[in-house]
Parts: structure tokens; C-alpha cells; sequence
């Protein structure tokens, strides 16, 4: 056809299609696959650098099983002495956009508030429900859906932090 007075024509070439596509397909793969692989990587070397001694190990009180459990006096603790590295504002997880934060201030509020990245529907924190909080997942199971169990290159929680933070989920994960 004639082009219209006025009409210029674009001259850039233009990538075929298939090659349009395959970009757009590794782009989303970089944020699904590699993206938290490096993450994994990253964390691995922060957490060895604790498994080395740069991080003193910490006692966490677990209490009397046949009381209620305390956020403030026992669950905040594990998470201080066996997450907040990583998943603090400036720890590797928040680094590649995590958001689950637990520094004290803020860790009640964001396990109740957020989900897994990779399916919206896995809460984090379900109170009542431990099978259905993806933390309790990440930390008890030695394959979660997503990703790795936690926490990252460090010992797994032992057979009581896990009672612990399942009967504090059981009795409703209370910010007592």
C-alpha cells in the first residue's frame, strides 16, 4: 500500500517471534529458578559463616510442655536465635524479596500477613493449623513444596523447637 503524507517508516529491525518468546520465557524463568537458587547459594554461605562460630549458638527456652506457649518468651526466642539472620531487613531473604521478617517488632504481624512467594495460597501462619502454615512446613519437613528446608545449611530445628512451635500454632499462634 502507499503510505499517507506524514507517515514515517519504521526501519528498526524487529526480533522474530520465536525469539521474542524464548526471552520472554527465560526472563520468567531467571525469577522462578534462578533467582532463589542464588538466594539458596547466598544463604548457604551466610548461615556456614554461623555454623563456623560467627554466630553464637543461643538456648532457647522451650518451657513446660503442659503450659501454654509464649510468643514472647519462647517462640520469638527460636526465631531470634534460629532465623532472624536471614529473614531480618537486611538479611539475605529480605535481599531477594522475601517478606517474611522476624525481628521481634515485627515477626507475629508478618508470619500472620504473608505467604509463600511460589503460591499465594500457602499462608505462612494458619493459627490452629499447623499442617496448613507453610512455616511449620519449611522447618519440620525435609521436603516442603518450594525450595529448601529451613533453616539453610544449619542444623534443622530438633524434635522440641518443632512441638514447640506446633502446640504454639495448635493453641491459635497467640502474640502472647
Amino acid at each position: 500500500g502507499m503510505l499517507g503524507a506524514g507517515m514515517a517508516i519504521d526501519r528498526r529491525p524487529r526480533a522474530p517471534a520465536w525469539r521474542r518468546q524464548v526471552k520472554l520465557r527465560l526472563s520468567r524463568t531467571l525469577r522462578r529458578v534462578a533467582l532463589p537458587s542464588l538466594a539458596t547459594g547466598i544463604g548457604l554461605i551466610a548461615t556456614h559463616l554461623g555454623t563456623l562460630g560467627c554466630v553464637p549458638p543461643v538456648e532457647v527456652p522451650l518451657g513446660d510442655p503442659q503450659l501454654p506457649v509464649s510468643f514472647a518468651n519462647q517462640v520469638q526466642p527460636l526465631l531470634e536465635a534460629r532465623c532472624r539472620s536471614c529473614h531480618s531487613a537486611g538479611g539475605v531473604a529480605a535481599f531477594f524479596g522475601y517478606p517474611l521478617r522476624l525481628e521481634a517488632n515485627q515477626a507475629h504481624a508478618s508470619l500472620l500477613s504473608n505467604s509463600s512467594l511460589r503460591d499465594d495460597a500457602l499462608r505462612y501462619l494458619v493459627p490452629g493449623d499447623p499442617d496448613a502454615s507453610y512455616v511449620f512446613e519449611k522447618v519440620s519437613s525435609d521436603r516442603p513444596r518450594f525450595g529448601s528446608r529451613m533453616p539453610l545449611a544449619a542444623a534443622a530445628l530438633n524434635a522440641d523447637e518443632i512441638d514447640l512451635l506446633r502446640r504454639w500454632i495448635v493453641e491459635g499462634a497467640l502474640n502472647n
